[in-house]
């Protein structure tokens, strides 16, 4: 009876602990969801935005070791920049980085080298909200 007793507390608690460990994770899933939605109500259609010639003002590959389950770490990449626009005569500053992170050095490095230090972009600007901005990436060739 003592067994039945002590695994019936067990199981209790390792009930308790997935149900606490639930709730967190729906409070992370409901929390990204409001952020990203709140950020869709901004950026969610770029073709109105305004264009302007920006300069980039950095330029770098980024990189990291990712972890992997069961598998030795590898070196990520992606490629980052920083770059200035004017919009309604105010200099406005961006970071952008291409989001995804790439196994190939090579590619992240295509990046960096296409869009180098002191070259000319094409920056696209929410006319609501002009700190809102995107650096337009050519993706072919």
């Amino acid at each position: 009876m003592e067994t039945l007793t002590a695994f019936s507390i067990l199981f209790a608690v390792i009930l308790f602990c997935f149900f606490i460990a639930a709730i967190f994770v729906y409070s992370k899933i409901s929390q990204n969801l409001s952020e990203s939605s709140a950020s869709e109500k901004i950026s969610d259609n770029t073709d109105y935005w305004k264009a302007v010639k920006g300069i980039v003002t950095e330029s770098k590959l980024d990189y990291k070791d990712s972890k992997r389950l069961f598998k030795k770490s590898r070196r990520v990449y992606r490629a980052h920049f920083s770059y200035q626009y004017y919009a309604y005569d105010k200099q406005y500053t961006h970071s952008s980085l291409l989001l995804t992170w790439t196994p190939s050095k090579e590619i992240a490095l295509h990046y960096v080298n296409r869009y180098p230090v002191n070259s000319e972009v094409v920056v696209r600007f929410h006319p609501e909200h002009p700190e809102t901005s995107v650096m337009e990436i050519v993706t072919s060739n």
